[in-house]
């Protein structure tokens, strides 16, 4: 987690994130893998809730530690 530009706000990147559908015709789920940044802040309405107010997808890229 980093914190974000503006108080109260962080991102998290990185998140490997897997979609996988399947229809009845297919024999095996195709899936999709791609990592995520999720931006997040503290929520105005209550005091001690946070939410995702943007969502980065980058398909075909995975984030390492290296």
């Amino acid at each position: 987690m980093v914190d974000g530009h503006d108080p109260d706000t962080w991102r998290i990147e990185g998140v490997l994130l897997t979609l996988s559908v399947k229809r009845e015709s297919m024999t095996e789920p195709h899936a999709i893998t791609a990592s995520v940044t999720y931006y997040v802040r503290k929520a105005a309405a209550t005091k001690s809730g946070y939410e995702i107010y943007r969502e980065v997808t980058f398909e075909g890229v995975t984030f390492t530690n290296e």
